[in-house]
């Protein structure tokens, strides 16, 4: 369903499509009238948001039966669902920890890469570079290139669930985590002077993150303590 805030009311919804629950949905950066969907049923759908209709469903790949990853029931559940910055491609995230990368205009699934150990409930494109970053319930972060080679892996203490890059700062991504707090990193500094910021205020899980697409140093964060913070990352307040 599309909502206009302003006006309090319903603008559109989709025909039934999902067999199951969405859990996530991302309007296309080149064509604002498409939005990707992704459900508990396995399936990446993109709508068109002018006339309502399903232009576009997607299947995952599944890995062969006897691989420890395969998916079976629970495996194929999508979290998340992420355009790349041209549209040509989408990503999604899985309860088996899987990230999965779909050729829109083919309709087909490309690659299976199998990111964590646990289920991953984020996965988001870089604005400008052919690099995804995928959060999981394993403690880790990961930022790795569309050919499958991995660009820096960040571990957190406690299961992290969301991450967003900086739309204008190249190498900057936050992070939420199961602890609470929110970090900044800055992945073009080696080591553990990558971590920028520990941003502590949530008093439960910190689930999403998204910078402001205007002011350079403010980051919004929800939590499972009901409350969206938004912090000055260069005062850390």
């Amino acid at each position: 369903m599309v909502y206009d805030v302003s006006a309090q009311e319903p603008l559109w919804s989709t025909q039934p499509g999902h067999t199951e629950t969405v859990f996530d949905c991302c309007y296309a950066p080149h064509n604002h009238q498409l939005l990707a969907t992704c459900s508990y049923d396995g399936s990446v759908r993109v709508w068109d948001t002018a006339s309502g209709d399903c232009v576009q469903s997607l299947e995952v790949l599944q890995p062969a039966a006897g691989s420890p990853y395969h998916e079976q029931n629970q495996g194929t559940v999508l979290y998340s669902v992420a355009w790349s910055p041209d549209g040509s491609q989408l990503a999604a995230s899985s309860a088996s920890g899987a990230v999965y990368l779909f050729d829109y205009n083919k309709g087909v699934a490309v690659k299976r890469w199998q990111i964590h150990t646990k289920a991953s409930l984020r996965v988001t494109w870089h604005p400008t570079e052919p690099i995804l970053a995928a959060s999981g319930q394993d403690g880790v972060v990961s930022a790795f290139k569309t050919d499958g080679n991995k660009v820096r892996v960040l571990r957190h203490p406690t299961a992290t669930f969301g991450c967003a890059w900086h739309p204008r700062r190249r190498w900057i991504l936050a992070t939420t985590s199961e602890a609470g707090p929110v970090y900044t990193w800055d992945l073009d500094v080696a080591g553990d002077a990558c971590l920028q910021q520990t941003l502590a205020g949530h008093t439960r899980k910190s689930f999403s993150v998204a910078w402001s697409p205007v002011l350079d140093d403010m980051l919004l964060s929800g939590g499972n303590d009901a409350t969206a913070r938004v912090w000055d990352v260069k005062t850390g307040s």
